[in-house]
């Protein structure tokens, strides 16, 4: 039953019994506080009525002297003494009555002796009276009447009063009795309390080591033998939150088998892709003791089927191997790669067959270090890259002398034959020829777009960086595409910079790729006009650029062909040849930047130049 409750339920039974032995403690020894308080402020009463009754008799005797002078001899300070003493029984013995108990024995008998007082002030507010309207034979016949019944008065009032202060007495030499009960009844509790404390204490004590710990006890061998990956215990009866723990543990011991399994099986998997994968990897060993260590020192842990057969090894021959007899540097002479340091993201290397034969590889390295230094590297065989670039270069080396020299001849020729060299033609022949000129001239001006765009590639094509007034280049170009303008019916808009602006790049080159950009917005345009703006902009840390827009009004691109247009061949059927990705390129080796975005209702091509 108790095993069934919660932690939370436990600790507040705990609590609650805790709580109520300590309150039963308090509240009783309050109660005995409360008694010898009591019992303190009646004798403390008890002193001050008596003191007080006791001046009752002597008040009432004055009054009646002081009222006697006055009604003989009419003196006015008698008068005055006997008016404070009335004033002074009526108070006291008002005060008294409200000290007492209603009801009781001390409250009827000092009201007997209140009434007694009242009468005889009564009598003597009649003398006075008297003394002041009748005659002094009048007032001593009352006198002497008032005489003999006040003697009767003050010896039934004498009475009363000795009985009342024997009474109240009776209470004062009382309280200090019953006082030492009560020290001795709290000391009794309080020792008692302790006892009661102590017991309830250790019964609760024992209760948490048998319901509580020993059970914890059992969770926490079952937690290491989790960690051992041993069986555990008979799971914990109950529904608290040990049992819950424990619970959870055998579920968490279930589950952990299910992982194994799982991971087993995806270690296989994981195991058998990286059998199959078509690249090479290989995992190397360093030294621990030197950061990055030599190459001599690395040495092969594994490598998967794909490099082995790559290299002509049979399975397992390159573990145990070092990494620099199997991959060099490359180059004019070729050197055993020395440093894995110098592998920095991915570098084309040699590696060596086991025949001795070497083969170009792209070699990256990651670091997987867990228990020890160890690099993994993936291995790319790149030769049929090697082979594509040697096609290429072919390539070009074929445009430039096989294709563009002819064609210069065909320029040449199609430009003298209008003139009438080869002799007369018609009107039709030489339209056609001037249109076949511009064509070769087209043609002509891609192969040497695709020359000067391979040269930047390859870092061939020079360059001499000096400041150029941003102004005067954008004339030029806007002069060069003048005529190109002109036959397409588009007015290019230019008013000049707001402020010098000086930028730092070749000339020649950047009058080149902004004379491209212009030709390629007049082929984009339909006839409507570029509107041509330079501003200056801050960019991070104060840096500023120059950022040159063409707004190409009623031009409109699909966004996928905006996103290409600095690409090369990939403007689709805009026939914009290379021009666009010339001037990145171009723009790119100044440090500058390009590109294309839609405006409201057309198209912009923008450019964006640091200052110098």
């Amino acid at each position: 039953m108790i095993s069934s409750l919660s932690l939370r339920v436990k600790g507040f039974l705990v609590i609650a019994l805790l709580l109520v032995f300590e309150l039963l403690f308090v509240g009783c020894h309050a109660a005995l506080l409360v008694a010898a308080e009591r019992e303190s402020v009646r004798q403390q009463n008890a002193k001050e009525i008596v003191a007080t009754a006791g001046t009752l008799l002597q008040d009432f005797y004055d009054a009646g002297d002081n009222l006697a002078k006055y009604s003989v001899k009419k003196e006015q300070d008698a008068l005055g003494v006997y008016q404070a003493k009335c004033s002074a029984l009526l108070r006291n013995s008002h005060w008294i009555k409200e000290q007492l108990k209603s009801g009781s024995k001390q409250y009827q008998l000092f009201e007997k002796i209140e009434n007694n007082l009242t009468a005889n002030l009564k009598m003597f507010a009649r003398m006075r009276q008297l003394s002041e309207t009748d005659s002094e034979l009048a007032v001593a016949q009352f006198g002497l009447k008032l005489k003999t019944k006040m003697r009767l008065e003050l010896l039934t009032l004498s009475g009363d009063l000795v009985e009342f202060l024997n009474a109240e007495k009776q209470i004062e030499s009382a309280s200090p009795v019953a006082i030492k009960l009560q020290r001795e009844r709290t000391s009794w509790l309080l020792g008692g309390g302790m006892v009661l404390n102590v017991v309830v204490a250790f019964l609760l004590v024992r209760w948490f080591l048998r319901s509580i710990t020993s059970r914890l006890e059992i969770v926490q061998d079952n937690a290491e033998r989790l960690r051992q990956r041993k069986s555990l215990r008979v799971p914990i009866a109950g529904e608290d939150e040990i049992a819950s723990i424990d619970e959870a543990f055998h579920e968490m011991s279930h589950s952990l088998q299910g992982q194994e399994k799982l991971l087993r099986a995806s270690t296989d998997q994981i195991q058998n892709i990286i059998e199959q994968m078509p690249i090479g990897l290989v995992v190397v060993a360093e030294s621990a003791q030197v950061e990055r260590a030599r190459v001599e020192s690395a040495k092969i842990e594994y490598a998967n089927p794909a490099l082995e057969r790559m290299l002509d090894y049979k399975t397992g021959e390159l573990k145990g191997t070092s990494l620099g007899s199997s991959f060099m540097t490359a180059g004019i002479r070729p050197e055993p790669l020395t440093d894995t340091a110098m592998i920095d993201g991915t570098i084309e290397l040699l590696a060596q067959k086991k025949n001795g034969s070497k083969l170009p590889v792209e070699f990256s390295v990651s670091d997987v270090s867990y228990d020890s230094v160890s690099l993994l590297g993936t291995v790319i065989d790149i030769s049929e890259k090697h082979e594509i670039e040697k096609m290429k270069e072919a390539f070009v080396a074929m445009v430039s002398h096989d294709l563009r020299t002819p064609l210069t001849s065909v320029s040449g020729f199609l430009h003298m034959l209008p003139l009438g060299i080869y002799g007369q033609f018609s009107s039709a022949v030489v339209a056609e020829t001037t249109v076949a000129e511009k064509q070769v001239e087209e043609l002509i001006t891609l192969i040497n777009d695709l020359l000067d765009l391979e040269k930047l590639k390859a870092g061939q094509l020079e360059m001499r960086s000096a400041n150029a007034n941003l102004e005067d280049l954008l004339d030029s170009a806007i002069e060069s595409c003048s005529e190109l303008a002109e036959e397409s019916g588009v007015s290019v808009l230019f008013e000049g910079c707001q402020t010098p602006m000086m930028v730092l790049a070749d000339g020649d080159r950047l009058k080149q790729a902004l004379s491209k950009v212009f030709v390629s917005a007049i082929r984009l345009s339909t006839r409507s006009p570029i509107d041509v703006s330079v501003v200056a902009e801050n960019i991070d840390r104060g840096h500023k650029v120059a950022r040159i827009a063409l707004h190409i009004s009623g031009v409109q691109i699909a966004e996928q062909q905006i996103e290409s247009l600095f690409e090369p061949f990939q403007a689709g059927s805009l026939n914009l040849g290379l021009a666009l990705p010339l001037a990145k390129a171009l723009l790119l080796s100044f440090a500058g930047q390009c590109g294309a975005s839609h405006e409201d209702q057309g198209l912009v091509l923008w450019l964006q130049l640091p200052f110098a």
